[in-house]
């Protein structure tokens, strides 16, 4: 039986504390499961956090704004928000992808 081995990833550049409480992110993972066996997930440093799956049929993505980015060592995101520390879920959209 062959081994499975973690992927080499460049380092990132992106760090957001994720919405809290997590029972909702939990929701949405479990929920997606049953669409795809491939989940994206897309942040950046204006706070905005996305989960997204893909298939044949349908499209779906969820996007959290207003999360906290915390500081890379020396860099500092260009853009801070006004924020609270839970962010909110903007949409959850099925569409034709």
């Amino acid at each position: 039986m062959q081994r499975e081995k973690e992927p080499t990833l460049p380092s990132e550049d992106v760090h957001i504390m994720l919405p809290w409480p997590t029972d909702t992110l939990r929701a949405v993972t479990d929920r997606y499961k049953s669409l795809s066996d491939k989940l994206f997930v897309l942040a950046n440093m204006a706070g905005e956090l996305k989960l997204r799956v893909e298939s044949d049929e349908v499209k779906v993505e969820t996007k959290w704004t207003g999360l906290v980015n915390p500081s890379l060592g020396n860099h500092l995101p260009r853009f801070l928000p006004n924020y609270f520390l839970g962010g909110s879920p903007v949409r959850a959209l099925p569409g034709i992808a």
